[in-house]
């Protein structure tokens, strides 16, 4: 829950309340970078930032490296110091990504809409070996974790006039 700026951000029982809206502004990035959204609160439309491992609310400001985040890396979500956000004592924290349980994994709930622009990318070539040129689409998937592979047959005409 959003506590305004200069403070830190706080857990705390569902209630619909607009301080506890928090999304992932996304920031243009290449495919595969990290560190590619801002976590920006609904109602103050403050961000979060990590100041040696302390999370604070903070004016957005999308070229600030201390408030670009990593969402949603296989139920990691990555800081901008690449610490796992958490909770310890009932406080969100930045902490060591080893710690491999449940208080720095996060699911997300239904309603939410994937925001990972590490999504897509295609490969060509003699998938099968026999001396034709196919296209394999990996694609991630929206509904969690994991990928979507495809391969189809792809005409060397349609490939030149696409530069591939």
């Amino acid at each position: 829950m959003s506590q305004g700026k200069g403070r830190a951000p706080d857990r705390a029982a569902c209630t619909g309340a607009p301080q506890q809206n928090w999304y992932w502004q996304l920031l243009p990035a290449n495919p595969g970078e990290k560190h590619d959204a801002l976590l920006m609160n609904a109602a103050t439309r403050n961000c979060i930032a990590e100041h040696d491992s302390s999370l604070v609310e903070e004016a957005c400001n999308p070229t600030a490296p201390t408030q670009r985040w990593t969402p949603w890396d296989f139920g990691f979500v990555y800081t901008p110091a690449d610490h796992c956000l958490g909770e310890k004592d009932g406080a969100l924290v930045a902490g060591r990504c080893s710690v491999l349980t449940a208080k720095y994994r996060w699911s997300p709930s239904t309603r939410t809409v994937w925001t990972d622009t590490r999504n897509e990318g295609a490969l060509y070539g003699d998938v099968k070996g026999d001396g034709r040129d196919s296209v394999v689409n990996i694609q991630r998937r929206k509904d969690g974790p994991g990928f979507n592979v495809w391969g189809g047959r792809c005409r060397a005409s349609t490939m030149r006039r696409r530069g591939i």
